[in-house]
């Protein structure tokens, strides 16, 4: 159903909750033994991150990073990409790369209201916030999600341990993306 959301003028939330809901009718879980194992701490996380995403677009402190943005706007558009995976890499290591990636849509198609040709910089939204997220334990919501059930075992993925494995592999795949990104520019543009 996510593949025919544009051809059916339906949102991924309303796919997402219908089949959830499909699921459960289905499925038939026990109610008491479904709401026990629900990784409570980790929804209520996320849900702080998307509030305090939607406050911040709400007062128009996204509308202040395009402004700090818009002096980039004489940067060739080659640059501005590359300077855009490490921004939202970086981000995206300390904050979810969800709530960045979200955070950051208005951003890029504010600097296209303001006449920069963004379809290149949607790629470069996508690499930093991927791959980012792989810096921090706090990175990405799978990270967030292993780490808390690994506190389970007798081997758990603690934030060092995380930051050590994850931070290379975040640097090597930003600086690759990076150099791939210059490289198939033109794939990039329309």
């Amino acid at each position: 159903m996510f593949f025919l959301q544009g051809l059916l003028k339906i949102s991924p939330a309303f796919i997402a909750l219908s089949a959830a809901a499909v699921a459960l009718v289905w499925v038939q879980p026990n109610l008491q033994d479904t709401l026990r194992t629900i990784e409570w701490s980790v929804l209520l996380f996320f849900t702080a991150l998307f509030v305090m995403v939607g406050g911040l677009d709400a007062a128009g402190a996204l509308n202040s990073v395009i402004s700090a943005l818009e002096w980039l706007n004489g940067v060739p558009l080659i640059l501005f990409g590359v300077i855009l995976i490490w921004l939202v890499a970086g981000l995206s290591a300390v904050v979810d790369n969800v709530p960045i990636t979200i955070a950051f849509i208005p951003v890029i198609q504010g600097l296209g209201a303001h006449g920069m040709d963004i379809y290149p910089l949607w790629w470069a939204l996508v690499f930093g916030a991927g791959f980012g997220g792989n810096g921090t334990i706090i990175g990405s919501t799978a990270n967030i999600v292993v780490a808390s059930i690994s506190e389970r075992t007798h081997t758990p993925i603690t934030s060092k341990l995380w930051n050590k494995r994850g931070l290379p592999v975040m640097l090597v795949t930003c600086l690759v993306a990076s150099v791939l990104y210059i490289l198939l520019y033109p794939l990039f543009t329309r």
